[in-house]
């Protein structure tokens, strides 16, 4: 679970700014709300400016800033063996998962 630190940090790192391009938006519910996703979708679309794309890997990719990823978690260093780039990238997710994963011991 995140709290308030870490979720002030991540917008430090990763924040967004005047010139943000994408984002991501979740919204979670808890069981007891009564919204549907039809109410949902309407809200967000009332309350977050931008065009709607579907959650793919592909359109991930291509909205991520690799050298932001590889600078805040320290990852210059790490080890990516593989040549091909989809292959590149997963190992990239690893090392971050694994970065992530430390961090919160």
């Amino acid at each position: 679970m995140l709290n308030a630190g870490q979720i002030a940090e991540a917008y430090r790192r990763f924040g967004i700014t005047p010139n943000t391009r994408h984002v991501i938006v979740v919204k979670i519910l808890g069981a007891e709300s009564q919204r549907n996703c039809s109410q949902i979708f309407a809200h967000l679309r009332e309350h977050v400016l931008g065009k709607e794309i579907p959650l793919t890997d592909e359109n991930i990719e291509r909205r991520t800033d690799t050298g932001k990823v590889t600078k805040y978690y320290k990852l210059g260093g790490a080890a990516v063996s593989a040549e091909d780039g989809a292959a590149r990238r997963r190992e990239l997710e690893l090392h971050v998962l694994a970065v992530m994963a430390l961090r919160g011991l």
